[in-house]
């Protein structure tokens, strides 16, 4: 995690523009190919004290490696996706989607997904053919964004976040193309749960990282006042 801190700098979360030469670096210091979730966290929390942007970066860049591997998405995208050279975002019902079709999205407008102004595909919900209501099986799908013609809103930056931009995306208009699939059924279900679970972490991970640098800017006010009060007294 030390690594992370040192290798990529702090960049200014008050910017807008999507660091992608630090999201490339990660990939090509290997982050998005780890295999421990722990140990993802924990660098995910570190990297967030610097830059919640960053931090949310190698979350995102991360589980979406892992997730097109699970897929089965083509090798030539799985490795664009290790490499940092693919961005990904999750479309889901947990984190905003608001469609139920048979193949999550395909039906209407989502909510603003993080990345979602700047990925090349998204992560979506499939829904059993057979299966009906809340409770039906569901699986992953894997959609080329620029090659559906998926509409996309205006970015939205929230706190602490400016650098990973939200985003509306509309997949009513168009065909929607697919890079991989997870059957529906129980191993769809539980790759869906999976991912969701990783999410929840990795987000409170990057809160974490964002506490400890409120923290750190704490501590370092309180020892400029203890300071200051130090040299006035020594002046008197």
């Amino acid at each position: 995690a030390t690594f992370v801190r040192e290798q990529l700098p702090a960049l200014p979360d008050e910017s807008s523009a999507f660091p992608r030469s630090a999201h490339a670096a990660l990939g090509g210091h290997g982050f998005f190919e780890v295999t421990s979730a722990v140990g993802t966290a924990l660098a995910v929390a570190e990297l967030s004290r610097a830059s919640a942007s960053l931090g949310a970066c190698l979350a995102n860049g991360w589980l979406f490696a892992r997730t097109t591997a699970r897929v089965g998405a083509d090798p030539a995208l799985i490795a664009a996706a290790r490499s940092g050279a693919a961005l990904g975002c999750f479309a889901f019902v947990a984190f905003g989607v608001a469609a139920e079709a048979d193949v999550g999205a395909r039906s209407g407008q989502v909510h603003a997904v993080l990345f979602g102004a700047v990925a090349d595909h998204a992560v979506i919900l499939s829904a059993d053919a057979d299966g009906e209501g809340p409770n039906a099986a569901r699986g992953l799908q894997l959609v080329d964004l620029a090659a559906s013609g998926v509409t996309r809103g205006e970015p939205r930056a929230d706190l602490g976040l400016a650098r990973a931009p939200r985003a509306l995306l509309d997949f009513s208009a168009g065909s929607l193309v697919f890079r991989g699939a997870l059957a529906a059924g129980p191993a769809g279900t539980a790759a869906v749960r999976d991912v969701t679970d990783l999410r929840c972490t990795l987000t409170a991970a990057i809160a974490l990282g964002l506490a400890r640098r409120a923290f750190d800017r704490a501590r370092a006010s309180r020892e400029r006042r203890r300071s200051a009060q130090s040299t006035e007294f020594m002046r008197r």
